[in-house]
Protein backbone atom coordinates (compact mmCIF):
# COMPACT_ATOMS: atom_id res chain seq x y z
CA UNK A 1 0.00 0.00 0.00
CA UNK A 2 1.58 3.28 -0.81
CA UNK A 3 -0.13 6.94 -0.14
CA UNK A 4 -0.83 9.40 -2.70
CA UNK A 5 -1.70 12.79 -1.33
CA UNK A 6 -1.61 14.62 -4.89
CA UNK A 7 -4.84 14.91 -5.90
CA UNK A 8 -5.83 18.83 -5.57
CA UNK A 9 -9.05 17.18 -3.89
CA UNK A 10 -7.17 16.66 -0.80
CA UNK A 11 -5.03 19.94 -0.89
CA UNK A 12 -8.96 21.46 -1.06
CA UNK A 13 -10.30 20.00 1.45
CA UNK A 14 -8.10 20.14 3.78
CA UNK A 15 -7.38 23.97 3.16
CA UNK A 16 -10.81 24.77 3.48
CA UNK A 17 -11.02 22.74 6.90
CA UNK A 18 -7.67 24.60 8.48
CA UNK A 19 -8.93 27.88 7.28
CA UNK A 20 -12.37 27.31 9.07
CA UNK A 21 -14.49 26.88 5.49
CA UNK A 22 -17.64 25.02 5.08
CA UNK A 23 -16.24 21.38 5.31
CA UNK A 24 -14.71 20.77 8.70
CA UNK A 25 -13.67 17.29 8.66
CA UNK A 26 -12.42 14.62 5.93
CA UNK A 27 -11.72 10.79 6.13
CA UNK A 28 -9.17 8.94 4.15
CA UNK A 29 -8.81 5.55 4.02
CA UNK A 30 -6.93 2.79 1.86
CA UNK A 31 -8.68 1.29 -1.06
CA UNK A 32 -8.40 -1.81 -2.88
CA UNK A 33 -5.68 -1.80 -5.55
CA UNK A 34 -7.03 -2.24 -8.88
CA UNK A 35 -6.45 -5.24 -11.29
CA UNK A 36 -2.36 -4.25 -13.18
CA UNK A 37 -2.04 -2.28 -9.65
CA UNK A 38 0.67 -3.53 -7.49
CA UNK A 39 -0.49 -0.96 -4.78
CA UNK A 40 -3.60 0.47 -2.84
CA UNK A 41 -3.93 3.65 -3.43
CA UNK A 42 -4.42 6.23 0.04
CA UNK A 43 -7.31 8.34 -1.27
CA UNK A 44 -10.15 10.87 0.34
CA UNK A 45 -13.25 9.12 1.32
CA UNK A 46 -15.15 11.15 3.08
CA UNK A 47 -15.84 14.71 4.18
CA UNK A 48 -18.44 16.73 5.60
CA UNK A 49 -19.54 20.01 6.95
CA UNK A 50 -21.73 18.89 9.99
CA UNK A 51 -18.66 18.15 12.97
CA UNK A 52 -18.23 15.65 15.38
CA UNK A 53 -21.91 13.70 14.57
CA UNK A 54 -21.22 13.32 10.84
CA UNK A 55 -17.62 12.48 11.30
CA UNK A 56 -18.69 9.29 13.89
CA UNK A 57 -21.74 8.44 11.81
CA UNK A 58 -19.32 8.28 8.41
CA UNK A 59 -16.83 6.19 10.52
CA UNK A 60 -19.09 3.48 11.85
CA UNK A 61 -20.26 2.73 8.46
CA UNK A 62 -16.34 1.65 7.58
CA UNK A 63 -15.86 0.37 10.98
CA UNK A 64 -14.16 -3.04 9.73
CA UNK A 65 -11.27 -0.75 7.74
CA UNK A 66 -8.30 1.44 8.52
CA UNK A 67 -8.77 5.46 8.26
CA UNK A 68 -7.22 8.37 9.05
CA UNK A 69 -9.29 11.61 9.62
CA UNK A 70 -8.49 15.37 9.77
CA UNK A 71 -11.31 17.47 11.50
CA UNK A 72 -11.59 21.44 13.07
CA UNK A 73 -12.46 21.29 16.66
CA UNK A 74 -12.36 24.37 18.52
CA UNK A 75 -10.32 26.06 16.45
CA UNK A 76 -7.57 23.74 15.91
CA UNK A 77 -7.05 21.15 13.39
CA UNK A 78 -7.34 17.06 15.38
CA UNK A 79 -5.69 14.96 13.60
CA UNK A 80 -8.18 11.30 14.32
CA UNK A 81 -6.65 7.47 13.68
CA UNK A 82 -8.96 4.43 13.40
CA UNK A 83 -8.18 1.20 13.12
CA UNK A 84 -10.93 -1.26 14.34
CA UNK A 85 -9.90 -4.19 16.41
CA UNK A 86 -11.25 -6.35 13.81
CA UNK A 87 -8.39 -5.23 11.69
CA UNK A 88 -6.05 -5.41 14.99
CA UNK A 89 -6.47 -9.13 15.79
CA UNK A 90 -5.65 -10.73 11.82
CA UNK A 91 -3.02 -7.68 11.06
CA UNK A 92 0.15 -9.33 9.91
CA UNK A 93 3.97 -7.51 11.05
CA UNK A 94 3.93 -6.92 7.29
CA UNK A 95 0.58 -4.68 7.55
CA UNK A 96 1.78 -3.53 10.50
CA UNK A 97 4.32 -1.68 9.03
CA UNK A 98 2.27 -0.19 6.37
CA UNK A 99 0.09 1.40 8.71
CA UNK A 100 2.86 2.38 10.92
CA UNK A 101 4.53 4.40 8.07
CA UNK A 102 1.03 5.66 6.52
CA UNK A 103 0.04 6.76 9.64
CA UNK A 104 3.11 8.59 10.23
CA UNK A 105 3.31 9.99 6.62
CA UNK A 106 -0.29 11.28 6.87
CA UNK A 107 0.84 13.02 10.16
CA UNK A 108 3.61 14.51 8.51
CA UNK A 109 1.53 15.95 5.51
CA UNK A 110 -1.18 17.86 7.22
CA UNK A 111 -0.69 20.45 9.54
CA UNK A 112 -2.09 19.39 12.76
CA UNK A 113 -2.04 20.79 16.74
CA UNK A 114 -3.18 17.29 18.32
CA UNK A 115 -4.18 13.90 18.11
CA UNK A 116 -6.04 10.88 18.75
CA UNK A 117 -6.06 7.22 18.28
CA UNK A 118 -9.05 5.22 18.25
CA UNK A 119 -10.61 1.73 17.59
CA UNK A 120 -14.34 1.90 17.77
CA UNK A 121 -16.32 5.30 16.90
CA UNK A 122 -17.81 4.97 20.38
CA UNK A 123 -14.20 5.90 21.86
CA UNK A 124 -14.56 9.20 20.30
CA UNK A 125 -16.42 11.36 22.75
CA UNK A 126 -16.62 14.90 23.86
CA UNK A 127 -14.58 14.02 27.04
CA UNK A 128 -11.77 11.86 24.74
CA UNK A 129 -11.52 15.08 22.34
CA UNK A 130 -11.55 17.47 24.95
CA UNK A 131 -8.55 15.65 26.50
CA UNK A 132 -6.88 15.45 23.51
CA UNK A 133 -7.52 18.76 22.87
CA UNK A 134 -6.30 19.83 26.04
CA UNK A 135 -2.97 18.38 25.85
CA UNK A 136 0.82 19.83 24.33
CA UNK A 137 0.33 20.75 20.90
CA UNK A 138 1.74 17.83 19.34
CA UNK A 139 3.91 19.43 16.22
CA UNK A 140 4.52 22.62 13.65
CA UNK A 141 2.91 23.32 10.44
CA UNK A 142 3.55 20.90 7.75
CA UNK A 143 4.58 20.84 4.05
CA UNK A 144 0.73 20.41 3.10
CA UNK A 145 -0.52 23.84 4.85
CA UNK A 146 -2.13 25.04 1.39
CA UNK A 147 -3.46 23.72 -1.45
CA UNK A 148 -0.64 25.04 -3.46
CA UNK A 149 2.10 23.04 -1.48
CA UNK A 150 4.17 20.16 -3.32
CA UNK A 151 2.68 16.78 -2.70
CA UNK A 152 4.16 13.40 -3.68
CA UNK A 153 3.21 9.71 -4.13
CA UNK A 154 5.27 7.90 -1.53
CA UNK A 155 6.04 4.15 -0.77
CA UNK A 156 6.34 3.32 2.87
CA UNK A 157 9.22 1.29 2.10
CA UNK A 158 11.20 4.03 0.59
CA UNK A 159 12.89 6.80 2.56
CA UNK A 160 10.23 9.82 3.52
CA UNK A 161 10.98 13.65 3.85
CA UNK A 162 11.78 14.99 6.69
CA UNK A 163 9.09 14.73 8.78
CA UNK A 164 8.92 16.94 12.39
CA UNK A 165 8.40 14.86 15.48
CA UNK A 166 5.25 14.60 16.51
CA UNK A 167 4.11 14.45 19.85
CA UNK A 168 2.50 11.29 21.86
CA UNK A 169 -1.07 10.68 21.60
CA UNK A 170 -3.86 12.79 24.32
CA UNK A 171 -5.90 8.87 24.47
CA UNK A 172 -4.07 5.86 23.87
CA UNK A 173 -5.17 3.04 22.20
CA UNK A 174 -3.51 0.45 19.85
CA UNK A 175 -3.43 1.63 16.69
CA UNK A 176 -1.18 1.85 13.33
CA UNK A 177 0.51 5.46 14.92
CA UNK A 178 0.78 3.33 18.01
CA UNK A 179 1.27 0.15 17.07
CA UNK A 180 5.23 0.32 17.21
CA UNK A 181 5.19 0.25 21.22
CA UNK A 182 3.39 -3.17 20.99
CA UNK A 183 6.24 -4.31 18.15
CA UNK A 184 9.22 -2.98 21.16
CA UNK A 185 10.19 0.58 19.59
CA UNK A 186 8.68 2.63 22.34
CA UNK A 187 6.24 5.31 21.88
CA UNK A 188 5.87 6.93 18.72
CA UNK A 189 7.51 9.95 18.68
CA UNK A 190 11.01 7.85 19.27
CA UNK A 191 10.05 6.49 15.97
CA UNK A 192 12.44 7.90 12.43
CA UNK A 193 11.08 8.43 8.83
CA UNK A 194 13.30 4.24 8.20
CA UNK A 195 11.56 2.39 10.64
CA UNK A 196 8.64 0.32 8.65
CA UNK A 197 11.50 -2.42 7.98
CA UNK A 198 12.66 -2.36 11.64
CA UNK A 199 9.00 -2.27 13.01
CA UNK A 200 8.21 -5.21 10.67
CA UNK A 201 11.23 -6.87 11.56
CA UNK A 202 10.99 -6.51 15.55
CA UNK A 203 7.18 -7.38 14.97
CA UNK A 204 8.71 -10.41 13.27
CA UNK A 205 10.92 -11.36 15.94
CA UNK A 206 8.49 -10.91 19.30
CA UNK A 207 6.01 -13.49 17.01
CA UNK A 208 9.17 -15.91 16.91
CA UNK A 209 9.77 -15.49 20.48
CA UNK A 210 6.15 -16.18 21.34
CA UNK A 211 6.78 -19.18 18.79
CA UNK A 212 9.57 -20.45 20.61
CA UNK A 213 7.51 -19.99 24.39
CA UNK A 214 4.91 -22.21 22.98
CA UNK A 215 7.27 -24.51 21.96
CA UNK A 216 9.06 -24.38 24.83
CA UNK A 217 6.11 -25.06 27.20
CA UNK A 218 4.65 -27.45 24.72
CA UNK A 219 7.58 -29.65 25.85
CA UNK A 220 7.52 -29.46 29.01
CA UNK A 221 4.39 -30.40 29.12
CA UNK A 222 5.06 -33.35 27.04
CA UNK A 223 7.74 -34.23 29.17
CA UNK A 224 5.78 -33.95 32.48
CA UNK A 225 3.02 -36.20 30.72
CA UNK A 226 5.68 -38.69 29.34
CA UNK A 227 7.23 -38.74 33.19
CA UNK A 228 3.52 -39.42 34.45
CA UNK A 229 3.08 -42.34 31.98
CA UNK A 230 6.25 -44.26 33.11
CA UNK A 231 5.36 -43.65 36.80
CA UNK A 232 1.69 -45.04 36.20
CA UNK A 233 3.32 -48.16 34.41
CA UNK A 234 5.86 -48.80 36.92
CA UNK A 235 2.97 -48.88 39.63
CA UNK A 236 0.66 -50.57 37.30
CA UNK A 237 3.94 -53.88 37.05
CA UNK A 238 4.50 -53.31 41.15
CA UNK A 239 0.86 -54.34 41.51
CA UNK A 240 1.11 -57.06 39.40
CA UNK A 241 4.01 -58.36 40.52
CA UNK A 242 2.56 -57.58 44.37
CA UNK A 243 -0.63 -59.65 43.17
CA UNK A 244 1.06 -62.39 41.28
CA UNK A 245 3.77 -62.86 43.85
CA UNK A 246 0.99 -62.78 46.80
CA UNK A 247 -0.66 -65.98 44.22
CA UNK A 248 2.26 -67.78 44.27
CA UNK A 249 3.15 -67.38 47.99
CA UNK A 250 -0.36 -68.88 49.25
CA UNK A 251 0.55 -71.60 47.12
CA UNK A 252 4.29 -72.54 48.21
CA UNK A 253 2.56 -72.14 52.02
CA UNK A 254 -0.23 -74.62 51.23
CA UNK A 255 2.34 -76.76 49.74
CA UNK A 256 4.82 -76.37 52.15
CA UNK A 257 2.38 -77.14 55.25
CA UNK A 258 0.76 -80.31 53.49
CA UNK A 259 4.84 -81.64 53.41
CA UNK A 260 5.36 -80.86 56.96
CA UNK A 261 1.73 -82.76 58.22
CA UNK A 262 2.85 -85.79 56.38
CA UNK A 263 6.28 -85.53 58.38
CA UNK A 264 6.58 -87.93 61.19
CA UNK A 265 9.26 -86.17 63.09
CA UNK A 266 8.28 -81.96 64.25
CA UNK A 267 9.34 -79.36 62.46
CA UNK A 268 13.70 -78.49 62.99
CA UNK A 269 14.01 -74.97 64.55
CA UNK A 270 15.98 -72.37 62.55
CA UNK A 271 17.19 -68.94 62.86
CA UNK A 272 15.17 -65.78 62.13
CA UNK A 273 15.72 -62.16 62.82
CA UNK A 274 13.14 -60.39 65.17
CA UNK A 275 12.96 -56.93 65.33
CA UNK A 276 12.94 -55.22 68.53
CA UNK A 277 9.94 -53.84 70.96
CA UNK A 278 11.08 -50.05 70.06
CA UNK A 279 11.99 -51.14 66.19
CA UNK A 280 15.38 -50.10 66.29
CA UNK A 281 17.30 -53.30 65.95
CA UNK A 282 17.37 -56.76 64.58
CA UNK A 283 18.49 -59.54 66.97
CA UNK A 284 18.89 -63.10 65.62
CA UNK A 285 17.25 -65.98 67.67
CA UNK A 286 16.81 -69.52 67.24
CA UNK A 287 12.63 -70.04 66.35
CA UNK A 288 11.58 -73.77 67.49
CA UNK A 289 7.47 -74.77 67.12
CA UNK A 290 6.44 -76.79 70.17
CA UNK A 291 2.91 -77.97 70.26
CA UNK A 292 0.89 -74.38 69.64
CA UNK A 293 3.43 -72.02 70.86
CA UNK A 294 6.74 -70.16 69.02
CA UNK A 295 9.43 -70.74 71.43
CA UNK A 296 12.43 -68.20 70.54
CA UNK A 297 15.82 -68.69 72.33
CA UNK A 298 18.59 -66.50 72.36
CA UNK A 299 20.62 -69.25 70.37
CA UNK A 300 20.29 -72.53 69.32
CA UNK A 301 22.67 -73.82 72.31
CA UNK A 302 20.12 -72.02 75.06
CA UNK A 303 18.16 -74.33 77.06
CA UNK A 304 15.62 -71.92 78.09
CA UNK A 305 13.76 -69.87 75.84
CA UNK A 306 13.62 -66.16 76.33
CA UNK A 307 10.08 -65.88 74.40
CA UNK A 308 7.09 -67.91 74.10
CA UNK A 309 4.22 -66.72 71.57
CA UNK A 310 0.48 -68.40 72.60
CA UNK A 311 -0.65 -69.84 68.87
CA UNK A 312 -3.73 -70.87 70.11
CA UNK A 313 -5.80 -67.88 69.87
CA UNK A 314 -6.83 -66.49 66.47
CA UNK A 315 -3.53 -65.26 64.62
CA UNK A 316 -2.40 -63.34 61.82
CA UNK A 317 0.43 -62.83 59.22
CA UNK A 318 1.54 -59.60 57.12
CA UNK A 319 4.07 -59.66 54.97
CA UNK A 320 5.78 -56.25 56.15
CA UNK A 321 7.92 -55.21 53.02
CA UNK A 322 6.18 -52.23 52.96
CA UNK A 323 6.93 -51.10 57.25
CA UNK A 324 10.46 -52.13 56.85
CA UNK A 325 11.46 -52.55 52.85
CA UNK A 326 12.40 -56.15 53.22
CA UNK A 327 11.18 -58.56 51.19
CA UNK A 328 11.36 -61.87 53.55
CA UNK A 329 9.77 -59.77 56.69
CA UNK A 330 6.31 -60.48 58.34
CA UNK A 331 4.36 -59.31 61.29
CA UNK A 332 2.84 -62.45 63.03
CA UNK A 333 -0.23 -60.81 65.14
CA UNK A 334 -1.01 -62.62 68.84
CA UNK A 335 -2.66 -62.69 71.62
CA UNK A 336 0.27 -60.49 73.36
CA UNK A 337 1.26 -58.18 70.47
CA UNK A 338 2.53 -57.79 67.25
CA UNK A 339 6.24 -59.81 66.54
CA UNK A 340 7.82 -58.28 63.22
CA UNK A 341 10.48 -61.62 61.58
CA UNK A 342 13.08 -61.31 58.90
CA UNK A 343 14.06 -64.62 57.10
CA UNK A 344 17.42 -64.73 55.46
CA UNK A 345 16.50 -66.98 52.56
CA UNK A 346 12.51 -67.18 50.54
CA UNK A 347 12.89 -70.19 51.90
CA UNK A 348 12.97 -69.88 55.25
CA UNK A 349 10.68 -67.07 54.67
CA UNK A 350 8.18 -69.84 53.02
CA UNK A 351 9.19 -72.10 55.88
CA UNK A 352 8.79 -69.88 59.16
CA UNK A 353 4.97 -69.13 58.21
CA UNK A 354 4.07 -72.63 56.82
CA UNK A 355 5.28 -73.97 60.70
CA UNK A 356 3.21 -70.69 62.72
CA UNK A 357 0.18 -71.65 60.26
CA UNK A 358 0.23 -75.27 61.29
CA UNK A 359 1.20 -75.00 64.59
CA UNK A 360 -2.13 -72.58 65.07
CA UNK A 361 -4.08 -74.51 63.62
CA UNK A 362 -4.82 -72.73 60.21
Amino acid sequence: MAIDLSSPRIGGTFEEIQLGGSTNWMLLGPLPALPGQSNAKETIGYEGKDGISEFKTTLSAVAHNVAWGVMREKGTVLLVEFISNDVQKMMTASKRANYVAIGKQIAASFAHTHELSISSPTELTDSAIGEALSARPSRKPSALNTASSKRASVDPDSESPTTPTPGKFAASSTSSLSLASSAGLGSYDRLTESDADLVASQAEESLRRQEELREKKRKTREASELRMRIFEEEQSREMRWQNEWKSTEQKLIAEHKRILGSAQAPPMGHWLNQLTPDGRFWKRRWVTPEGHSLRIFKDSNARQPIQVIDLRSPVSIQNAKENYYFVNSFTLSASDGEHTFLADERSWYIHSIAVIEKASGK
